[in-house]
């Protein structure tokens, strides 16, 4: 059976800056929302960025299954209402990982981070099997840019130029 991951209400924060970084619960987002950031990226902040490696990383408490973008053998991205979600599709070896990790944390949050930056944390609700992740982002551009990394056309650094980012 395939199933689909469908990685709702995000927006790209840099989760390396956690000092910048204002809770969900405080900022009147829902359960799940990854942190906003409370000030915009610093000159260094985006240095470091422009030199993260480009990988995928899905993370929960201790356990991290991380995904060089060039082994992404296909991403793409559509509109979803206001917002953009991008697909991926993981390759054979990290689909059973992806499993593995899924089933061994429901219930639990799940981070997603591009290049060191959070694009959503959702909560688990059942193991994910098939290799095929969706990512639902709060904008279009966000998931345009994000698949531009993705598929190696970007570098990180592109995403130090979002919106979101610079909160």
């Amino acid at each position: 059976m395939v199933c689909a991951m469908v990685l709702a209400s995000c927006a790209l924060v840099g989760g390396a800056f956690a000092q910048d970084l204002i809770s969900p619960a405080i900022a009147g987002l829902p359960d799940g929302s990854p942190p906003r950031r409370t000030a915009p990226m610093s000159s260094a902040e985006i240095e470091a960025l422009a030199r993260a490696p480009a990988v995928l990383r899905f993370a929960v408490g201790f356990a991290a299954l991380d995904l060089p973008v060039a082994e992404v053998p296909r991403v793409t991205f559509d509109r979803a209402g206001p917002r953009g979600m991008v697909y991926l599709s993981l390759p054979e070896h990290v689909a059973s990982r992806f499993y593995a990790l899924t089933a061994g944390h429901v219930g639990q949050v799940m981070e997603v981070q591009l290049c060191g930056i959070v694009l959503n944390a959702p909560t688990i609700m059942s193991a994910i099997s098939g290799g095929r992740v969706q990512l639902l982002l709060h904008t279009y551009e966000e998931a345009r840019i994000a698949v531009e990394v993705l598929s190696g056309r970007q570098p990180c650094a592109a995403l130090g130029g979002l919106p979101a980012l610079a909160q």
